[in-house]
């Protein structure tokens, strides 16, 4: 790849970034690396992670969801973006508090950029780099004497901050806002579990002003196998799917996840593929997604489970 077609595919990435996801409205809207979502299972299920929220990520997507985990996680990802770009995360949840805890760290970075004028003269350069932080909590609804311990409510803070050329940047902040309940083995349905989540994210102002809503649906037709479905105003869709498979092993209770998603938003269309392993408490995850006009994003995670 030559210089300038990495500058081009830097300038992208960050403009993909600032002025949204593809809608060709530049300047209509604010955009952070939250929009890339967190973690690596959820991208590869196309984001359709509102109703399934039941690792780490759930503090981004359905802050409810901290509150119905059955364990905690620390975990750290790495995703090389559009082959020209940084993203990198910490995150971790706590749930055995009577109520769930979680957050994370986040950078985004793609570096230094140098500018050339009309004559393809170098000029001066810049970066760009996005810092952010979030943190969330998850309180099942029995803790407050409304209802059973299969149903909680969530909140969540996100801070951000960017840094590009001299004089140019800024700060935001937003609160976020989620419900989830799960059903076992509804009554007439065939599914051994069936979530539904919803979750209002960026009620806020600066980098993270702009509200948004999703609504989820995820059944487990087997114990093993997970579906969902995700819908969002503005407009997104998600369609994803997860099958844990056991794996012949000399290892001690290894398991394997193959995952696959759907992610729909004006003007662009991505899917992504996933795949994780754990041996025990520890677990490696990986992700891919497409674009439709830049190479695709690989994302990276090990986390520890306990």
């Amino acid at each position: 790849m030559t210089a300038r077609a990495r500058v081009a595919l830097a300038l992208a990435s960050a403009l993909a970034l600032v002025w949204g996801w593809g809608d060709g409205s530049v300047g209509r809207a604010q955009g952070t690396f939250f929009d890339l979502g967190v973690g690596v299972r959820a991208l590869g299920m196309g984001e359709a992670f509102t109703a399934l929220a039941d690792d780490a990520g759930a503090a981004l997507y359905n802050p409810a969801g901290l509150a119905l985990l059955s364990r905690g996680e620390l975990s750290s990802f790495y995703e090389r973006r559009f082959g020209a770009s940084n993203y990198l995360s910490a995150l971790g949840a706590l749930p055995r508090l009577g109520l769930g805890l979680g957050g994370g760290l986040f950078l985004f970075d793609f570096g230094r950029v140098e500018g050339r004028d009309e004559e393809d003269t170098p000029t001066e350069a810049f970066g760009y780099l996005q810092l952010g932080l979030l943190a969330a909590l998850g309180l099942p609804l029995d803790t407050l004497g409304l209802g059973s311990e299969n149903f909680a409510l969530g909140a969540q803070l996100k801070v951000a901050g960017a840094s590009s050329a001299p004089g140019a940047g800024g700060l935001g902040a937003a609160l976020g806002l989620g419900f989830l309940g799960r059903f076992a083995q509804p009554a007439g349905l065939p599914f051994e579990e069936v979530r539904l989540g919803l979750a209002l994210h960026d009620l806020g102002f600066g980098l993270l002003r702009g509200p948004k809503a999703r609504v989820g649906v995820a059944v487990r037709p087997l114990p093993e196998w997970a579906v969902a479905l995700d819908v969002g105003v503005p407009f997104a869709l998600g369609v994803g799917t997860e099958l844990q498979l056991p794996l012949p092993s000399a290892l001690p209770a290894p398991e394997t996840a193959l995952r696959a998603g759907l992610a729909v938003r004006p003007g662009m269309l991505q899917f992504s593929l996933g795949l994780g392993i754990a041996w025990g408490p520890v677990a490696f995850d990986y992700a891919f997604l497409s674009h439709p006009q830049l190479p695709g994003s690989h994302r990276l995670a090990l986390s520890w489970r306990f």
